[in-house]
């Protein structure tokens, strides 16, 4: 074997080494002229591990672990080269962005350090650093979303946001417990091993221990009623709206795939999980049918992706789960990185919204056109037709014929021809993505009854009727009375900011006490 792959046990060290020295220079004064090229070198020094990871762990069949707490599989290694990825290209943009504020290296400093807390999160091997990672990442990224200390919806939204992160740690804590009660273990491998086997299978800590791991990944999802804070925090910097949006919001997800036989512990989480995924998805969907801004559209988005995201963990289909958390991590990462965009966006949008609205006819044909797509795909690639099939199709289809209607509707045949074109190559990216993420992720020991996917389908293509008939009929009595709830959100998050402020009200500070974005460091406005 190359004397390169017997570092596979040392490379899931040395890359939080990385992101914490990059987080170390700012601390450093002599080096603050030359901070951004430093950290802009460790930070691609920890892309290069993460790629080095990959081919490691793709090339060994057990990971090789020198140090017991820290290690790398393939899960874990798609997972370091994306946030490492997103991270980088955050912190490039961020150069020009933060240049000429106060507060660049505290900027630099935290956003660092919230990397290095998500890697640790990723390649933990050990309940207890996963534990300590997880609560690292919420403290440091708290210290981002309020960057701007004068901005009083900034500071609401960090303050709901520490709220529901520090319940989220108590019960993802008292979940470990239990685990490691139940098993004997803490180590995330030996977990494994002994579920797999029906050690402590149907003992009653370790099924509640499946139902508090759920919950804490509901609430590090900004999963509904607790998602007020996700819209909120677009107050924070471009670049921290980017990192929650594209990084921190996708770990509850991976807690769900990396625990997912804890999860299958009983059938009770199993069904709770997709009954908040299944319910946050509709009310997502709906709100966002309001064309309503895309700033807020942006964070609506965010909650509705990792429902469907969810409810691909509730549903046994670990691998598309995985496919989706990092498609939507570079997706958003590009979208809020471009957003200086959004307002020619959204008067092209208007536009089209005022030209033509999609048939009932237009609509027919996109469904046709979107099935057969899907069903010619799925023949040339000889998948079979399961359960799980259902889902993806409905998921596809929708969003094919989405786009041919709404494309057709407003361009006519040029179009129709685009969005055709489009949607070729997003069904056969979407195939091959599914085929090249299969065995990265966990199989499912106990996939959920035939019941649960068909109720789910269901559910989805409804919402492609709701939408259909929206864009088609947006003056109908049902819309016209719906839209106000829909665009506030069915007011679920005005009511949790009232429980807010009566468990646990944020302290105002008075103007003349309100401190000024001035650095933390005494020669912080040097220019570099």
């Amino acid at each position: 074997m190359p004397w390169f792959f017997d570092l596979n046990g040392y490379l899931p060290t040395l890359l939080p080494l990385a992101w914490l020295t990059a987080a170390l220079i700012p601390c450093l004064p002599r080096l603050h002229r030359q901070h951004w090229l430093l950290t802009q070198g460790f930070a691609s020094a920890a892309v290069i591990l993460a790629f080095a990871i990959l081919a490691t762990t793709l090339h060994s069949a057990t990971p090789t672990r020198h140090f017991p707490l820290l290690s790398a599989d393939a899960l874990s290694a798609v997972m370091v080269l994306m946030t490492s990825l997103v991270g980088w290209s955050i912190l490039r943009f961020s150069r020009n962005y933060i240049d000429g504020e106060p507060g660049r290296l505290r900027f630099t400093l935290w956003f660092s350090l919230t990397l290095t807390s998500v890697t640790v999160l990723v390649l933990a091997s050990h309940l207890t650093v996963l534990a300590l990672a997880w609560l690292a990442t919420s403290l440091s990224l708290h210290r981002l979303l309020v960057f701007y200390p004068d901005r009083a919806k900034a500071l609401l939204a960090a303050h709901k946001k520490f709220l529901v992160s520090r319940l989220a740690d108590i019960l993802l804590v008292t979940g470990f417990i239990l685990i490691a009660q139940a098993l004997g273990s803490a180590d995330i491998a030996t977990i494994t091993e002994r579920l797999q086997a029906g050690t402590a299978a149907g003992t009653p800590g370790l099924e509640i221990a499946a139902v508090l791991i759920v919950l804490a990944a509901a609430l590090k999802s900004a999963q509904l009623p607790f998602h007020g804070w996700l819209i909120q925090v677009m107050e924070a910097p471009t670049p921290v709206s980017a990192l929650l949006h594209a990084g921190v919001v996708n770990m509850g997800g991976y807690l769900l795939i990396r625990l997912s036989p804890v999860l299958e512990a009983t059938q009770f989480a199993v069904w709770l999980l997709l009954a908040i995924a299944l319910t946050t998805v509709v009310i997502a969907s709906l709100v966002m049918m309001t064309r309503i801004s895309i700033k807020v559209m942006l964070a609506w988005s965010t909650t509705a992706q990792m429902g469907f995201m969810l409810l691909e963990c509730a549903l046994g289909l670990y691998h598309l789960a995985l496919v989706h958390l990092v498609a939507h991590s570079f997706y958003k990462a590009h979208t809020f990185l471009s957003s200086g965009q959004a307002p020619m966006q959204s008067l092209i949008r208007r536009g089209s919204d005022e030209s033509s609205r999609p048939s009932a006819n237009n609509w027919l044909l996109a469904l046709a056109a979107g099935l057969g797509l899907f069903v010619v795909a799925h023949l040339l690639v000889g998948k079979p037709f399961t359960a799980a099939t259902l889902l993806t199709g409905v998921v596809l289809v929708t969003a094919v014929a989405s786009l041919l209607a709404e494309y057709g509707a407003a361009l006519g045949g040029a179009g129709w021809r685009k969005a055709l074109a489009t949607s070729v190559a997003i069904t056969g990216a979407y195939l091959l993505a599914e085929q090249l993420f299969t065995g990265l992720a966990p199989y499912a020991a106990m996939p959920p009854t035939p019941v649960a996917f068909v109720l789910t389908a269901v559910v989805l293509a409804l919402l492609l009727v709701a939408r259909a008939h929206i864009m088609h009929r947006p003056q109908a009595r049902v819309w016209q009375r719906a839209r106000p709830l829909l665009f506030n959100g069915l007011y679920l998050d005005e009511a949790f900011t009232r429980i807010t402020f009566t468990l646990w009200p944020p302290k105002p500070r008075a103007r003349s006490e309100q401190p000024e974005p001035a650095p933390i460091y005494p020669d912080e406005g040097v220019s570099s």
